[in-house]
């Protein structure tokens, strides 16, 4: 699991509607080496659900299949979307930004290294060892494989042993490939159209702005359909998520680093009300407002 607190006591402000775990760990696990196979939905945003934490001997592997994350290895912060694939080392210190768990899909699981004895599980596992990268996009191959390893364990079909044993060489290899492949092709800002930068810089531009899908179309000068498109392959999110997620970075900011009040702050940046804007700051930090400028003006 991408730590998270136990569950008798992990989810003091959110209701069962709003965050699923469904986990194998232990004994329930199929494959040895398989130490934890998982999937969590969080529908709203889980302050203290993804302190930092390491696994020493293990290897962990997530991959997000909605929404967006912020996650850290040491100081280093990575912004996960849809499809990502997150891995950390045996050991490696990592966690959410503000120790938050924020909205999102994901599968999550933990390998134990080394994985066997036999030549082909040392070179498996010598070479996930080697990754040097921590995030990359998940080709189709990886993922499915990853939701199979899973759905073996909750159906526990004949053969589900041997079955769960491919699929998690399926997955490791995947990750292997799309971390060797993908990532040196580059998926950096500098690999966005020039459609999506346009709208990217015009909503940074005025935050408080009235933006739709096709007011930003226009200003890019390509059709609505198209902006979304290109928003969904590139940033994993429509441009609507895109400007609301903006003014909640633009909030973090103000709230920390100001004396604003939350209304000032929620109409400068465009929400219809400050009620409005407590709830979605809510669903997406996992605190109100006023609760996040006393947690960061206290871990200051």
């Amino acid at each position: 699991m991408p730590y998270f607190v136990p569950r008798s006591k992990a989810m003091p402000q959110t209701s069962p509607q709003d965050c699923t775990f469904e986990s194998y760990t232990g004994h329930e696990t199929l494959v040895t080496s398989l130490k934890l196979i998982g999937r969590a939905q969080l529908a709203s945003a889980v302050p203290g659900g993804r302190q930092p934490h390491s696994h020493p001997g293990i290897l962990e592997v997530c991959c997000l299949l909605r929404g967006t994350a912020e996650w850290s290895v040491g100081s280093q912060i990575y912004q996960l979307k849809r499809d990502d694939l997150f891995v950390t080392q045996p050991g490696e210190e990592h966690g959410g930004v503000d120790g938050t768990m924020h909205r999102c899909e994901l599968y999550w699981m933990h390998v134990k290294l080394p994985l066997g004895r036999n030549d082909e599980d040392r070179l498996l596992a010598a070479n996930l060892q080697g990754l040097s990268a921590h995030q990359c996009p998940g080709s189709p191959p990886t993922i499915d494989a990853i939701e199979r390893l899973f759905l073996e364990h909750r159906h526990r079909r004949p053969f589900a042993h041997l079955a769960a044993r491919c699929a998690l060489n399926e997955a490791l290899v995947g990750v292997l490939r799309d971390f060797n492949v993908v990532v040196p092709k580059g998926v950096s800002e500098s690999h966005w159209s020039i459609a999506t930068k346009k709208a990217m810089n015009t909503i940074q531009a005025n935050l408080s702005a009235h933006h739709t899908i096709r007011t930003l179309a226009e200003e890019a000068n390509v059709s609505e359909r198209h902006l979304a498109q290109r928003f969904d392959a590139e940033i994993g999110m429509t441009p609507t998520e895109y400007v609301t997620n903006a003014r909640v970075e633009e909030a973090k900011v103000l709230l920390s680093q100001t004396s604003q009040s939350v209304t000032k702050i929620a109409l400068g940046l465009g929400f219809s009300s400050s009620q409005y804007f407590a709830t979605i700051f809510r669903s997406r930090t996992g605190r109100s407002p006023l609760a996040y400028r006393k947690y960061k003006r206290q871990s200051s």
